[in-house]
């Protein structure tokens, strides 16, 4: 053995008995741990926890589903149901996000008559507006039918239909995370829902029901109706004894000049996420949309570690903005970084190893898409790479800067997607997806390094001692 040999061991055994030391201390403040520090820790590894089994169950449940469905059907659940997705989230008119910062603060300041306030008056207008949504989108399907494909009609009556069930689990999610009921929040959309799904779209199917896109959707209203009904009922009685009952504060400006900037933003963001299969249902087949859909879904496993840091992180921020601390709202940053980006970038890997043969469960022809796996690996690092800027940024006050990052990201992708789907088809969404994508990640961290002086991709992330901090 020579010299050299010897030196890579000990280094190797030292980077070991780091990540033990590291492993092992984590445990012991996620035991034992007091303060907002191992709060925020265990919140964040229960979310992780949930994500990874979400991730499992919505896998196996889109597997399942491809295989009783084949392509064509699967394909056209697929696109309806993004649509759904996007209606559900555009009708919360930001409310679902703007809740982690505001009642966050009045429940930290011990704020009751605000918080229900602000309880009272974030549902009744998110409740008016998806109503109001859905039936708007059923009487434009009726008188304008005849311009949709006729294989989509049925399924997007269903479809509208869940709007708002799909709105209401959404903000109670929002409003489970900021009174610190992380599996409150996060259990009935992600592993609740896909599970009943599934369950539903099986019993149907033994009850001699067609394996279309019309019966899956159909088990999704119902999966959504249950899963809500759940959520909602422990949520009023958590909500009966963090707040109790009394009289109500209502800053209707405030709240809406908050909530509507980070509507607009929810809005640029869910185009530019979701443009591509939108898109694609212009120029492409249901059969070809399912699998981008699959070959996407499948990425996704590696997005949901960047997804879970975001959820805990917002309620961190506002906590640390609500206290004026900026020097630990730094350094909780720096270190989401390394929360982030190494989990993902072994996600990522494992993922491109095994890509195709795991498209290859939905079937054989879905194999196709694996380049498409390769080309938005690149966006999805980059993006664990800078950390949860988006989060930090809007929950201390600077929405309109995320608004012209993602309005940006968003005319870039949905341009480039129309350019490039007709000449390279599937690969055209993937490539204009993932510059979007690419570009938003850079100037938010961009912003951030301006406002807070930190410098936040991860292989650069450290304070300037030069720079003047914006109030947070």
């Amino acid at each position: 053995m020579t010299i050299t040999d010897t030196k890579q061991d000990q280094q190797t055994s030292g980077a070991a008995a780091r990540a033990v030391a590291r492993l092992t201390a984590l445990l012991h403040v996620l035991r034992h741990g007091k303060g907002d520090d191992a709060e925020t820790q265990r919140q964040a590894v229960l979310t992780f926890l949930i994500r990874v089994m979400s991730a499992g169950i919505l896998y196996i449940m889109q597997v399942c589903l491809a295989r009783m469905m084949g392509s064509t059907e699967f394909g056209i659940f697929a696109f309806v149901w993004t649509c759904v997705t996007i209606l559900g989230l555009f009708s919360c008119l930001g409310f679902n996000v703007s809740v982690k910062r505001f009642l966050i603060e009045y429940l930290t300041r011990d704020d009751h008559d605000s918080a229900r306030g602000w309880l009272r008056y974030m549902y009744g207008i998110v409740l008016a507006s998806s109503v109001g949504l859905s039936l708007l989108g059923l009487m434009g399907l009726q008188f304008f039918g005849d311009w949709v494909a006729s294989y989509y009609v049925m399924p997007f009556y269903l479809g509208l239909i869940c709007i708002p069930l799909f709105a209401l689990t959404d903000i109670q999610e929002g409003q489970a995370i900021s009174q610190s009921k992380v599996s409150l929040g996060l259990v009935p959309p992600y592993i609740l829902r896909p599970l009943s799904i599934l369950a539903f779209m099986i019993a149907m199917i033994l009850m001699d029901f067609p394996a279309t896109a019309e019966t899956a959707l159909t088990a999704a209203i119902l999966a959504t109706a249950f899963a809500c009904l759940f959520q909602s009922v422990r949520l009023y009685a958590h909500t009966r004894n963090d707040i109790p009952r009394g009289p109500r504060t209502y800053a209707s400006r405030t709240w809406l000049s908050v909530s509507l900037p980070l509507f607009i933003v929810e809005g640029f963001y869910l185009l530019a996420s979701y443009a591509d299969i939108i898109i694609l249902g212009r120029f492409v087949g249901p059969d070809q949309i399912a699998i981008y859909y699959a070959s996407i879904k499948t990425m996704a496993l590696v997005a949901f570690v960047h997804y879970a840091l975001e959820q805990v992180s917002a309620s961190r921020f506002t906590q640390f903005a609500t206290r004026d601390d900026r020097e630990g709202l730094r350094t909780f940053f720096q270190q989401t970084i390394n929360w982030t980006f190494w989990p993902s970038l072994a996600a990522a890997i494992v993922i491109i190893a095994i890509g195709k043969p795991v498209l290859w469960v939905f079937g054989p022809e879905f194999t196709e898409g694996y380049p498409i796996i390769l080309m938005l690996a690149v966006s999805l690092l980059l993006q664990s790479a800078a950390g949860p800027v988006a989060p930090l940024l809007s929950m201390t006050g600077h929405e309109r800067l995320i608004l012209w990052a993602t309005g940006s990201a968003m005319l870039i992708n949905i341009t480039l997607n129309f350019v490039l789907i007709p000449h390279i088809g599937l690969f055209g969404a993937a490539a204009a997806t993932a510059t979007g994508s690419i570009v938003q990640t850079l100037i938010l961290a961009r912003f951030t390094h301006k406002k807070f002086g930190i410098d936040v991709l991860f292989w650069r992330h450290r304070t300037s001692d030069h720079k003047t901090l914006d109030p947070v």
